[in-house]
């Protein structure tokens, strides 16, 4: 686990720091949707997930994503939520202002659950890999700015299959050329 850890940093910070190409760096917020067995036990949350990318051409790029998504419960005193760290691809379609995109993320969800009752807490973390197949669109507001939003449905790997739809908008920076 440690090891992805540090794939996934090392990775972030060459697209993130790399001044010779088109990059981007953002965030997106949304709502996130838990789905079958993830969906019996909670409800309706909120993510948020900060990215960057590194354009290969103008419609592919790689990048990475980091993010939190917390999920409602109707227990007092317990929460859940899972910390995605992901590497990403994306291709998009057009070369105007608006593209439409797909794309997945692939990597390491922490989940972490906490537990208080009577003033004691207990929490329990535990990872899986896992993949986030998108679709989403990009506006370009000005040359360095852009407005995002997409649909990622995220599947983690466990021993029961965890499974929600992420609904999220944000912006993105462009650096570089």
């Amino acid at each position: 686990m440690r090891k992805l850890q540090i794939l996934a940093i090392a990775l972030f910070c060459i697209v993130t720091f790399s001044a010779k190409a088109q990059m981007n760096i953002g965030a997106t917020v949304g709502i996130t949707l838990p789905m079958g067995d993830l969906g019996d036990a909670y409800n309706t949350g909120f993510g948020f997930n900060a990215i960057g990318k590194y354009n290969l051409s103008d419609n592919m790029a790689i990048g990475a994503s980091v993010g939190y998504s917390s999920f409602g419960t109707d227990f007092d005193g317990f929460s859940f939520g899972v910390i995605p760290v992901t590497g990403l691809f994306e291709f998009s379609f057009g070369s105007g202002a608006f593209k439409p995109y797909i794309g997945a993320d692939l990597g390491l969800y922490v989940f972490r659950a906490k537990v208080t009752f009577l003033g004691s807490s207990s929490s329990s973390t535990e990872s899986y890999i896992g993949l986030a197949p998108t679709g989403g669109i990009m506006y370009d507001i000005n040359s360095n700015l852009a407005f995002i939003a997409n649909l990622k449905y995220n599947m983690v790997f466990s021993d029961n299959t965890s499974t929600w739809l992420g609904i999220n908008a944000g912006i993105s920076f462009k650096l570089g050329k």
